[in-house]
C-alpha cells in the first residue's frame, strides 16, 4: 500500500496471490509510505500508520477503505508508527512492531 516516491504515495493496490492480479482501490487520503494493511472478508482494507514523508512523523491514524471509498476509523495506533507488519487471522487486524514514533534525520557531513 502506498509508497515512494511522493508522488505515488496515495496508490492504494491489492495483489492477489492465487489469480495473479492487482485490484485497485481508491487513493489513500493522506500522503504516506510504509503503511500496513489487512484484507477483511475479502472485501475491506483496513489500514493504519505510515509515514508522512514531507513533514517526517510516523501516523496513528486507521482507515477503513472498501472499493467504493475510505473512512477514517475511531480505531487509531496509540502510537504513530510506520513500516511495521500486520496480519488477519479470522477476520481480526493485528499489527506488530513498527518504526517509533518520530523519525530522526541524520545528516551526513
Amino acid at each position: 500500500m502506498t509508497g515512494y516516491p511522493e508522488e505515488s504515495c496515495k496508490t492504494t493496490e491489492v495483489f492477489d496471490i492465487d489469480g495473479g492480479t492487482c485490484d485497485n482501490f481508491p487513493d489513500y487520503p493522506v500522503l504516506a509510505d510504509g503503511v500496513t494493511a489487512g484484507l477483511i472478508n475479502d472485501n475491506i482494507l483496513f489500514s493504519c500508520g505510515g509515514n508522512n514523508p514531507s513533514q517526517q512523523f510516523a501516523r496513528h491514524e486507521c482507515y477503513t477503505i472498501t472499493r467504493d471509498g475510505i473512512q477514517e476509523s475511531s480505531t487509531k495506533l496509540s502510537v504513530g508508527k510506520s513500516y511495521m507488519a500486520s496480519i488477519v487471522i479470522n477476520d481480526k487486524y493485528s499489527n506488530v512492531k513498527g518504526n517509533v514514533s518520530k523519525l530522526v534525520k541524520i545528516s551526513s557531513s
